[in-house]
């Protein structure tokens, strides 16, 4: 049910909107001023919905629900029944369906990848588009006007993502999280353990398999919904379809997709372990060291479980996995004041490629570990793992504690 977030006071912005606020001849609402487009926006974080309401979606309820409370003075009681209300409308409308278009950064004319489905939602890969599809695209005037040079390439592949959804914000949510999902176990497979440096070249994204410069959602009969398109907000331009003919491993990585899924559906920690992968994911998408340094520790965060703690708990945890815990704890500090310097200084100091990769390898072989490790399998809850990762790598102080456990337990048997 929708409410104000606690400890917050939405009376002040409410105030500012009800200074503003007017009435015309027609019985309309108006709201004038600059504020219109500021308050509205601030009110909406204040606001709690359930979860199942897209952030888009939120935006749309607050503001529909401002307007239809301005019908008379405004409070903040007025402005959170209005929005209970729309909260219910859009949780009571029924799921319709729809098709995301898109295309990938792999060569099409050399590589296939198999239709899977993910989060109930079915992706379809192939070389071209359904022509019921790009005739629509073709005749669109906002999305040539929109792509202007930037034309999908001809090897890009062509995806297709059949989603349920009771708007076209959740529809376009749900399809580009289970396309990004898998992506990131793609480009997890492909970049694992790899470093590849730049050569003095303008930075260039880790990651291989990119979205192409656009995606549109349909109707099933192919017609676009309201014409209107997304894009990557870090999209530049159309990177160079991959094509791994010459290493002749990306087939092999394709045959262990469907293993490594279904491990990945197997686990007891499967959302950490999704959202890391959507992370990482993102990180290595990223034309800016920096963003994608910040973007590889948040990763580290998460599958440590660090939370508000301090990143001694992050460097802690993640050293555990070692052997040599030490020198892995040593250079992990070094990157915890990297990341420490982005964010207050504004800038990583010291050889950026290289820290890149080193923060990048630590992300990968932290997955790999939750994800393989058969002891994990014993455990049932992310608490108790990150118990483990907690532990003390010394045998001697855990043998210690083992045999403190163990007389503890006599007592209460």
């Amino acid at each position: 049910m929708a409410r104000w977030k606690n400890k917050t006071n939405p009376d002040p912005f409410i105030q500012k909107m009800e200074a503003t606020r007017s009435i015309k001849e027609n019985g309309q609402v108006q709201f004038t001023g600059d504020d219109i487009l500021t308050v509205p926006a601030r009110i909406e974080n204040l606001v709690e919905l359930n979860s199942l309401v897209t952030q888009e979606d939120k935006h749309t309820i607050v503001w529909r629900a401002i307007r239809n409370a301005g019908k008379q003075r405004l409070s903040s009681g007025s402005v959170i029944k209005e929005i209970e209300q729309l909260e219910k409308e859009y949780l009571s409308t029924k799921v319709k369906k729809f098709i995301l278009i898109t295309t990938l950064s792999l060569n099409s004319l050399k590589h296939t990848l198999k239709n899977c489905q993910i989060d109930h939602n079915r992706i379809t890969f192939t070389r071209i588009s359904a022509k019921k599809f790009i005739k629509h695209l073709n005749e669109s005037q906002n999305i040539k006007y929109h792509l202007g040079k930037n034309k999908i390439p001809k090897d890009y592949m062509w995806v297709r993502v059949a989603v349920d959804a009771k708007s076209i914000h959740e529809a376009t949510q749900k399809a580009l999280r289970s396309l990004n999902l898998f992506r990131g176990m793609l480009n997890y497979l492909v970049n694992f353990g790899k470093r590849s440096f730049s050569s003095n070249m303008k930075p260039q994204p880790i990651n291989k398999i990119h979205f192409g410069p656009i995606h549109t959602l349909h109707k099933p009969n192919g017609g676009l919904v309201d014409d209107i398109f997304w894009y990557d907000e870090d999209f530049i331009r159309p990177v160079k379809a991959y094509n791994d003919i010459l290493q002749g491993n990306f087939e092999k990585l394709i045959d262990f997709l469907p293993i490594f899924r279904k491990q990945l559906n197997r686990s007891k920690i499967k959302k950490i372990l999704e959202d890391a992968l959507l992370l990482y994911n993102s990180a290595l998408d990223s034309y800016s060291f920096d963003t994608a340094f910040i973007k590889l520790w948040a990763t580290l965060e998460l599958l440590t479980g660090t939370g508000r703690d301090s990143y001694d708990i992050t460097v802690k945890r993640t050293s555990f996995i070692f052997n040599d815990v030490e020198e892995i704890k040593s250079h992990l500090n070094i990157l915890r004041d990297c990341r420490n310097d982005i964010v207050h200084k504004g800038y990583m100091e010291g050889q950026k490629e290289i820290l890149i990769y080193d923060i990048k390898l630590y992300v990968e072989q932290l997955l790999e570990f939750l994800l393989w490790e058969k002891e994990i399998k014993r455990l049932d809850t992310f608490d108790e793992v990150k118990q483990l990762l907690s532990s003390s790598p010394d045998k001697k102080e855990l043998g210690k504690k083992i045999k403190i456990y163990n007389m503890a337990q006599k007592f209460h048997r």
